[in-house]
């Protein structure tokens, strides 16, 4: 049984419509999947809106096939416009055109930790749902990259991952926390509150990932994203990168016949 996850209104995904992330994630995406300019190859990009990301790619590697698998249908209107394939629903429950197919490579940026339920056990089985989806939607050679925010703490570094899931998927918090956003919107955004978000650490991400199914190839660290000062004392908040990471398919145990 699949949980539920909690999903921003489209108003709230319209604010992470975006490209400033994108010439890193390109970056990390060449470097971490191999591919040659000119090689080509299908990709699925979870949670790829309106396809900005996927213009990005496309740029780098004019014979790469995108797909967008999207919740929100005016972002998969976006991407149609395009003249990107784009597909409506979650990856938690794929439909059923999409579960026939199978990639070279399946693509989270910075969507993982927007697959929130309505705890932090179910937001973690969600997380690994989504991952396992992900590997059986795979070609034989491919690959799992994700993009993520990767928080570490003063005091232990899941902690402030923590703190910020708890808070701002709290409903009852909700009113407040998107007043004060409002008012300092560069201490406490508020495009998330009421539904949540669920940042980690590089070593949970991976664990998440290894207990998916998945093996671990390589992790790229990637550059500081540093939060004011306000919100790394009251979330002890050590630092935050953008980092990656690319997942294979586990291999098959070898059996002897003789």
């Amino acid at each position: 049984m699949t949980d539920t996850q909690r999903v921003l209104s489209e108003e709230a995904t319209e604010a992470f419509d975006h490209g400033w992330l994108f010439p890193a994630q390109v970056e990390h995406f060449a470097e971490l999947s191999r591919f040659g300019r000119d090689e080509a190859f299908r990709l699925l990009d979870v949670g790829g809106g309106s396809g900005l990301f996927a213009e990005a790619l496309r740029e780098r590697f004019p014979r790469c096939s995108v797909t967008i698998l999207d919740l929100s249908a005016k972002s998969i209107a976006k991407a149609e416009g395009r003249g990107i394939t784009a597909v409506l629903g979650s990856i938690l429950d794929p439909p059923p055109e999409l579960s026939a197919e199978r990639f070279d490579v399946v693509v989270f940026n910075m969507i993982l930790h927007h697959l929130v339920g309505d705890s932090d056990e179910a937001t973690e089985r969600n997380q690994k749902q989504a991952l396992r989806v992900a590997r059986g939607l795979l070609n034989k050679g491919g690959r799992v990259i994700f993009n993520e925010y990767c928080y570490s703490g003063f005091v232990r570094d899941g902690l402030s991952g923590r703190l910020i899931y708890e808070i701002t998927s709290s409903k009852a918090l909700a009113d407040v926390i998107g007043f004060v956003g409002r008012l300092f919107p560069n201490h406490l955004a508020a495009n998330t509150v009421g539904v949540g978000v669920r940042f980690r650490p590089l070593c949970e991400w991976t664990r998440i990932g290894v207990e998916s199914g998945l093996v671990l190839e390589r992790t790229i660290d990637g550059p500081s994203d540093t939060p004011s000062f306000v919100r790394r004392i009251l979330l002890l908040i050590r630092e935050v990168r953008r980092s990656s990471a690319a997942f294979v398919l586990q291999e098959p145990p070898c059996t002897n016949g003789s």
